[in-house]
């Protein structure tokens, strides 16, 4: 039998899923100091747009790491990068059943 996967390899998963459905995505990029797990640059007209799409592992949900995430997300958010969170893991801790879908819709709730 085999246990549950790391969540390095699940977030390398999602990561596979995500950069197959959008262009100009890469992983693990560094901007200002700060690591994006999936960053995704949106040109439009005469501006491009910084996505970091975050895949939180499961310490994320305790109530200090919310605070580091709150505090770093607002930093970015402030010179114009847009952060979405995604937890790729269902209450009880194990990898979301429906892992791909959840993933398209969080990315069509980002825009």
């Amino acid at each position: 039998l085999r246990g549950p996967r790391s969540p390095s390899i699940i977030e390398s998963h999602c990561a596979d899923i995500i950069l197959s459905m959008v262009p100009g995505g890469s992983r693990n990029r560094y901007f200002m100091g700060f690591e994006l797990d999936i960053a995704i640059e949106i040109e439009g007209p005469g501006t491009t747009a910084l996505i970091d799409f975050e895949v939180d592992d499961l310490y994320h949900r305790s109530q200090r790491q919310q605070g580091i995430d709150a505090r770093r997300d607002t930093f970015l958010q402030l010179v114009g990068v847009k952060v979405v969170r995604f937890d790729p893991f269902d209450e009880a801790g194990r990898e979301l059943a429906n892992l791909d879908q959840a993933l398209v819709e969080k990315l069509c709730e980002a825009g």
